[in-house]
């Protein structure tokens, strides 16, 4: 993920936001000693919070289209990635890791089948793999393309830098077919902190989202985090 044209992507610290929810489920699978990547890393700033998170010794890399990793993150040992036309084995040195995040970034790639596909090269047997991708199902996208109203933004459903996108059938079916069996599925809310700046009002929508979500997450989830697994691996 490139952060060319000015776009600019968040750390998203809402209880209930994707790196939130990444953050929690690698704390529940990663007891210590990881190879942790995270692909599309930006500014480090979601290695940074997995890394004071936990009271183990992990090891951290992160790969991305430039480096924009801040300079006090030393700890992140950083590559350069293009993940539309990269052979990834090549990139990692045939290094294996444990833990690798896609956090929204399959949704900006031309060929995202492939893309993930290749994260095979990358993983062993016991890998974990934590995926988050915008929901296009969301009733907000369903509203706005009904009412033909679709206006791209730097961020968001709308994002302008999107090429692809996907509901929860076919995000499920986009990692089936690619070497990957989903583990859980998590649902991150619309960031609310960002329109009230944590007041009260965004406490009551929150509370009320996530009853809604657990509804029916296809119409209410703002983004499904998927931990997954790699799966038909060579003997």
């Amino acid at each position: 993920m490139s952060a060319s044209e000015e776009v600019k992507y968040k750390n998203k610290v809402d209880k209930y936001s994707s790196h939130s929810l990444i953050i929690k489920k690698i704390n529940e699978i990663a007891p210590l000693s990881n190879n942790i990547l995270d692909l599309g890393c930006f500014t480090g700033e979601l290695l940074n919070r997995v890394r004071i998170n936990q009271d183990v010794s992990n090891n951290f890399f992160g790969a991305d289209l430039e480096n924009f990793v801040r300079k006090d993150f030393n700890f992140i040992k950083f590559y350069l990635l293009d993940f539309n036309s990269t052979n990834l084995s090549d990139v990692f040195d045939n290094k294996k890791f444990d833990i690798v995040i896609l956090g929204d970034v399959l949704e900006h790639l031309i060929n995202p089948w492939d893309a993930l596909n290749s994260v095979d090269q990358i993983t062993h047997e016991s890998s974990n793999v934590l995926i988050s991708m915008p929901n296009s199902g969301h009733w907000y996208f369903r509203l706005k393309v009904l009412f033909g109203r679709i206006e791209y933004t730097n961020n968001g459903l709308f994002d302008k830098t999107h090429l692809r996108f996907f509901t929860r059938k076919s995000s499920a079916e986009l990692i089936n077919v690619s070497n990957f069996k989903v583990v859980s599925t998590d649902y991150s809310s619309i960031p609310w902190e960002n329109l009230f700046k944590r007041g009260m009002a965004s406490k009551v929508l929150s509370i009320f989202e996530r009853f809604l979500i657990f509804l029916r997450p296809q119409l209410f989830a703002y983004q499904f985090i998927f931990l997954v697994k790699p799966v038909r691996r060579d003997k």
